[in-house]
Formats: structure tokens, C-alpha cells, sequence
């Protein structure tokens, strides 16, 4: 006979540690966790619950012992325990609307040996969801609980509320957590909860705003280091709330509305599309126009209508004018200089590693970029060279003494701690001790020079004397004096 293993773990041995939740979803965990009743969030559709959901369980670690059993002839044979570390909680989603009543256990017919006699009985043969929370602590999501049967609700009130199945229970880290949608208020065909179901939830209405949408999903980075949701997206909601759930009373019955898990769905869609582009040697700041002409033909499939054609307009808005554009000087800067939009967005671009290391470009474009940033406002140019000093994503390699003179070294020094927005974008970039140092010089052979090659190469130097960023005339003439030197 073939051997068997079963997985299991020691509920005594489990720790847990909360990773990096936000304020909302660390509040929902406190009511998951003591296991006294099901929180059940109610929330119009699309608006992130199951998203919710699934970030709590990627973000609560546990540590344990796994015990791992052979089994040969129904005997144990061998045991191995394993001490597992920083494991998230494994994640079953229940999509209850698409099941029914036999998901929760399937009846058979079997014989039972009582006193000597074969009896046959009736028993349930256990869901495979349910067995896989003995192998790890576990958060279930019953999703869609008040779209599902009246059967399926019937079926579901015994886990729900006992943490039984058939009689058999649940292990103490299995923890459950149920959603439900608005009915006529979001649209959505629901089956109301009698008494017994609702005595049995801790009912929260759920809402998302911006804010919390870009913090707890879009701007996160998935497992290859992107946001989950593409910028030109995040920008264009941020800049028109109005899009980030279409009003429900322009909502018509059937047709395609914005909503987080739309607009979601659409980036992925121009994520991958982008990728594919950018394989075959596409320039990244090319893919707005090709988001352009995907949206405005297909946009509405996944937003509707007006958010189509908002963010269509958004998108071409932003061809205008683009980093390379900048770069070559084909930019108008004095259309540049009325748009506060157009600098942040270009700044922004301008703070990837490729632009940070103006080594990499060359004196043509680094004159450019001088250019640009003196139509800029003030607070938009300084935070480019917060973004330079701080170095993010960018290589350490060569030290600071090997670029510039000591009267350069002198010359910046003064040049910084006369300009009140560089100093502190400085002091936030190397810390409070910057203060400190009678020179720049003393302050990097204290750290062993190690700071970033975008900041100290002289290209940057050169940048970082344009008057834009100098606090009086007379600091400019101080500062021409040394170059001439």
C-alpha cells in the first residue's frame, strides 16, 4: 500500500507579528482576531473588501511548528517537525455565490460495526478547504455571503457560528471573515439576512477613499518590484476623485462603471501591454500614447464611458510634453512654466534612477534639464535634488574626494547652507549630523564617502549652481567667482 503523509502543526508553538497593515485594515484584524463572531464587511461592489481581505492575510506572519506524519497502513511510521517562520496566513477565498450547499460537506452512505453488527449510516465527506486549515493558521474569506442561496446561507451558519463542520472543529488559528454587497443602493441582486445570520456577524460598513486605495494597494509594489496599479492611473484619480467610483445614481443597469476593481483590471490590462512594448524596445515614456489609443477604443469595456474619456484626455494631456521632449529640448517651457501639473509630472519622472545619475546624460540634455528646472516653481525643483542627495535605487561607486576640488567642496557647503529648502532637503537626505560639520568634506569622510554618485559627480554640480535654486544674487556672484577659479 501506498505510504501517506498528513500536515499539520502544533497550535502551541504559533507567533504571530503584524507586517505593514494600514490604520484601517489593522482595526478590521482586531476584530478578526479574538474569533468572537464574523466581522462581515458590507461595502458597495468593487470597492476593495476581498482586496481588503486578502492584504490582512499577506500581512499577518506566523511562525510555527509544522508536523509532518508518514502513514503506512493507517499507522504512523514517521514524524518530522519543522520550525516555519514568517509565514503569512494561508488565504481561502469562498466564493459562495458561484457554490452550493455541497461545498460545505458532501453526504454518503457508510457501515458502522456497533456491537458486532454492520449498520449503515449516513456521514459527510469533509470539503478539501476545510481539511487544508489543519496544515497552517488560516484566514477565510466567505465572500459574497449575502449573494449566495438560502441554502448556502443555511449551510454556512453552523461554521459561522460554532466554528464547526459537521461536527468537526476548526483549529483556534483559523480565523474567518465574510463580505456582502449594498443591493439596490450598488446595484447588486442580494438575499437579506434573517435573525439567525445576523446574530451570528459583527456587520462594519466598508468604504475606501484615495487615499487608502493608493496606500493599502494600487502605489504597493507587486512581486517584480512595480506599483500594483500603473501611475498614469493613480495620477489620473488622484487628480479626478469623481472617477475613483462612478456616482451610483449615473449608474446604468448592466453597463461597465469605474470603481477600484475596474480600474484595477484595465491597469493590469495596460501593465502587461506596456511590458510587451518596452520588451520590443519601446522608450517608457512612449507608453502614454500608447495607453491613449488602447483606452479610447477599449477604455470603456472595463470604466464606461466618461472615465474612458476623462482618462483618454488625461493621457493625451501628457504627450504634450514629455521627458524626452525636456531632455532634447523640443519642450515649451513657457507652456512648462503655466502648468504647476506639467512639473510635477515631469519631476516626478525625473526622480527614476535613469535621471538621478546625470552622468548618463549628456551635456546637451543635462543643459536642458538646467533649463526646465528654471521654469519650475521653486518647492518642485528643490524636491528633484532631495531626490539626488537621498540617492534612492542608485549604485554607490565612487567617493567623493575623486570629483570635486576642495573649493568646490567649500563652495557647495555655503551654497546649501544658505538656501533654506536645500538645506533641509539636505539635513532630511544625510541626517541631523550635517549640521554639525564645519565642512560638507569632514561630514563624507565620516560616513567613508559613501554617498550617491548622482549627487557628487560634476555634471550634478554644475546643475545644482542654476540660479533658480540660489537664495540672493550675491550667493550667485560667490558661486561664478569659484567656477572661475
Amino acid at each position: 500500500m501506498q505510504n501517506t503523509t498528513k500536515i499539520t502543526y502544533k497550535p502551541e508553538s504559533v507567533k504571530m507579528t503584524i507586517g505593514d497593515l494600514t490604520d484601517r485594515q489593522k482595526d478590521l484584524w482586531r476584530k478578526i482576531r479574538p474569533r468572537s463572531g464574523v466581522l462581515n464587511l458590507r461595502g458597495k461592489a468593487g470597492i476593495a473588501k476581498s482586496a481588503t481581505s486578502l492584504a490582512i492575510s499577506n500581512n499577518v506572519f506566523v511562525s510555527y511548528v509544522q508536523v509532518v506524519q508518514t502513514i503506512e497502513n493507517g499507522k504512523v511510521i514517521d514524524v518530522k517537525e519543522t520550525q516555519i517562520d514568517g509565514m503569512p496566513l494561508q488565504y481561502i477565498d469562498l466564493r459562495l455565490s458561484q457554490m452550493d450547499e455541497t461545498h460545505f460537506g458532501f453526504p454518503y452512505r457508510r457501515f458502522l460495526d456497533i456491537c458486532g453488527k454492520q449498520i449503515e449510516v449516513m456521514d459527510c465527506a469533509l470539503p478539501e478547504w476545510f481539511h487544508s486549515c489543519f496544515e497552517r493558521p488560516t484566514l477565510i474569506n466567505f465572500e459574497e455571503l449575502n449573494r449566495c442561496s438560502q441554502d448556502v446561507q443555511n449551510a454556512a451558519l453552523e461554521i459561522l457560528n460554532e466554528r464547526t463542520l459537521h461536527g468537526h472543529k476548526l483549529p483556534d488559528h483559523t480565523y474567518m471573515i465574510a463580505t456582502g454587497n449594498l443591493g439596490q443602493e450598488d446595484g447588486c441582486n442580494v438575499n437579506p439576512f434573517d435573525t439567525a445570520m445576523i446574530s451570528r456577524l459583527i456587520n462594519h460598513d466598508f468604504e475606501m477613499n484615495i487615499n487608502e486605495w493608493c496606500a493599502a494597494f494600487a502605489e504597493r509594489l507587486d512581486s517584480e518590484g512595480k506599483p500594483n496599479v500603473i501611475e498614469a492611473m493613480t495620477t489620473f484619480i488622484k487628480g479626478n476623485p469623481a472617477h475613483f467610483y462612478t456616482d451610483t445614481t449615473k449608474m446604468t443597469v448592466g453597463e461597465p462603471f469605474a470603481c477600484p476593481r475596474s480600474l484595477t483590471n484595465l491597469s493590469n490590462y495596460l501593465k502587461n501591454l506596456g511590458q510587451r512594448f518596452i520588451n520590443a524596445g519601446f522608450h517608457e515614456e512612449q507608453l502614454d500614447s500608447l495607453y491613449a489609443n488602447f483606452v479610447a477604443t477599449n477604455g470603456y469595456s472595463y470604466v464606461g464611458s466618461a472615465t474612458a474619456v476623462a482618462f483618454t484626455q488625461f493621457l493625451q494631456s501628457r504627450i504634450r510634453v514629455t521627458i524626452i521632449d525636456v531632455l532634447s529640448g523640443a519642450a515649451d517651457l513657457d507652456e512648462i512654466f503655466n502648468s504647476r501639473a506639467d512639473q510635477q509630472r515631469l519631476t516626478d519622472v525625473l526622480k527614476k534612477p535613469q535621471y538621478l545619475n546625470l552622468e548618463h546624460l549628456t551635456e546637451e540634455e543635462v543643459e536642458n534639464l538646467r533649463k526646465f528646472f528654471k521654469v519650475c516653481q521653486s518647492d518642485i525643483a528643490t524636491s528633484y535634488f532631495q531626490a539626488v542627495f537621498k540617492g534612492d535605487n542608485v549604485p554607490s561607486e565612487k567617493k567623493f574626494s575623486t570629483q570635486l576640488s576642495d573649493a568646490q567642496v567649500k563652495d557647495t557647503v555655503k551654497h546649501i547652507n544658505q538656501n533654506p529648502e536645500l538645506k533641509a532637503a539636505f539635513v532630511k537626505a544625510f541626517g541631523e549630523k550635517f549640521e554639525k560639520e564645519v565642512t560638507l568634506k569632514n561630514y563624507w569622510n565620516v560616513t567613508n564617502g559613501e554617498i550617491p554618485p548622482s549627487f557628487h559627480l560634476k555634471k550634478t554640480y554644475r546643475l545644482l549652481k542654476d540660479p533658480v535654486f540660489q537664495p540672493s544674487e550675491s550667493a550667485m556672484k560667490q558661486a561664478v567667482n569659484v567656477n572661475k577659479k
